[in-house]
C-alpha cells in the first residue's frame, strides 16, 4: 500500500531520467510486505506461547488480517479499480481500508466466539487498532504514511512484549524496510518514520493491554477461597452436631469429672 501518488510532488531524483532503484530494495520490500509480516509473527508467536493448537489459531487469523484482505486488493487490481498491490493512491487507499479493517474485525469476532487463545485475540485486536490512526491520517490529513513500517514496527512491539526484550532488535529490520520504501521513492522518509512509530505505540499498548486479561480472563481465586471456607465450615459443623459430637464432649467431660470428685473426696478427709 505504499506507491506515490499522482497527486503528490516527486522529487527532483524522481523527475530525472530514470535510474533502476536497487535490487535488494525490492527483495526487502516484496520480502516483507505487511501480509508476509502478519502471518509470520502470528505464527511465530502462537507456536510459542500454545504450541500446535496456536498455529492452527494463528492461520485462521492470519486469513482474515492478511490472505483476504491481499484478495481484496488483488480483485481491485484485475477489476481496474486498484494500480498495485499495496494500492499506492492515497485517495484509493483511504477507501480500501475501510473494507479490510472489516475483514479483520469479522475474524475477530469468529476468534472470540470460538475461544481463541487470548494472545492470539489481542494481536488481532491490536493490528484492527492500528488501522485506526492510519485511516485517520491518510483520509484527514491527506498524508501517505507507510503501512510497510506500520506493520513491521507494531509486529516488533508485540513480539517483545510477548517473547522478551531481544526482540527490540528487529527495530534495525524496520529501518531497513523503511530504507527501502524511500530507495524506491514510494515514501519519504517522514512517512517511513511516523508508520513505524504509530505501528509501534498502538499495536505494542493495546496488545499489552489485551494479553493482560482485559478480553476474557475471569477472575476466579475469590470463588475458590469462598468454596474452601464453605467447607471448612460444614465440617466443622457436622463434627459439632453429628451422632458422634455427644460421645466427644461425654469423653472429654470424665477427666474433669474423675478430677472433681477426687478433690471432694480429699476434702472430706
Amino acid at each position: 500500500m505504499d506507491d506515490v501518488t499522482d497527486t503528490e510532488p516527486r522529487t527532483a531524483a524522481a523527475e530525472s531520467p530514470a535510474v533502476p532503484p536497487p535490487t535488494w530494495a525490492r527483495v526487502v520490500t516484496r520480502g516483507l510486505d505487511p501480509q508476509n509480516i502478519i502471518v509470520g509473527v502470528l505464527v511465530l508467536i502462537g507456536v510459542v506461547r500454545h504450541g500446535w493448537a496456536g498455529v492452527g489459531w494463528a492461520v485462521f487469523a492470519a486469513l482474515f488480517a492478511g490472505v483476504i484482505p491481499q484478495g481484496i486488493i488483488k480483485f481491485g487490481m484485475r477489476r481496474g479499480t486498484l494500480g498495485d498491490r499495496y494500492v499506492g493512491d492515497r485517495a484509493k487507499r483511504a477507501k480500501v481500508l475501510p473494507v479490510l479493517a472489516l475483514s479483520v474485525l469479522v475474524g475477530l469476532l469468529l476468534m472470540w466466539l470460538a475461544g481463541a487463545p487470548q494472545e492470539i485475540v489481542a494481536m488481532i485486536v491490536a493490528m484492527l487498532a492500528t488501522l485506526v490512526p492510519i485511516l485517520v491520517i491518510t483520509a484527514g490529513f491527506k498524508w501517505k504514511v507507510s503501512i510497510h513500517t506500520a506493520v513491521s514496527g507494531g509486529a516488533v512491539a508485540m513480539l517483545s512484549v510477548a517473547l522478551g526484550a531481544w526482540w527490540l532488535l528487529g527495530y534495525l529490520g524496520v529501518g531497513l524496510i523503511a530504507w527501502s520504501r524511500v530507495v524506491l521513492r514510494d515514501h519519504t522518509v517522514a512517512q517511513t518514520v511516523v508508520g513505524a512509530v504509530v505501528g509501534a505505540v498502538t499495536a505494542g499498548l493495546v496488545f499489552r493491554a489485551c494479553r493482560c486479561g482485559s478480553l476474557t480472563a475471569k477472575p476466579q481465586e475469590p470463588q475458590e477461597t469462598s468454596l474452601r471456607a464453605s467447607s471448612w465450615t460444614s465440617r466443622n459443623w457436622r463434627r459439632s452436631v453429628g451422632p458422634g459430637s455427644q460421645i466427644r464432649r461425654a469423653t472429654s467431660a470424665r477427666p474433669a469429672a474423675r478430677r472433681s470428685a477426687e478433690s471432694w473426696s480429699g476434702d472430706q478427709r
